[in-house]
């Protein structure tokens, strides 16, 4: 797995920051998410629905508990 940052920071944002995640995100697959310590690879837009609903929204309900 490769992980990719890219600043966001106040000066980034003002400089395309936002323009550069979004290129990176349309050129893979699909991206990596970490929710709590299980990494989740391939979300993409079409997917992401059913990985929030499944994955976050449950991890989140079992963290209320």
């Amino acid at each position: 797995m490769v992980f990719i940052d890219v600043c966001v920071g106040s000066s980034c944002h003002l400089t395309g920051a936002p323009e550069i995640v979004e290129l990176i995100q349309k050129e893979v697959e699909g991206v990596s998410v970490k929710v709590d310590e299980e990494v989740y690879t391939g979300i993409t837009r079409d997917n992401f629905r059913d990985f929030f609903e499944n994955t976050i929204m449950t991890a989140i309900k079992n963290s209320e508990v």
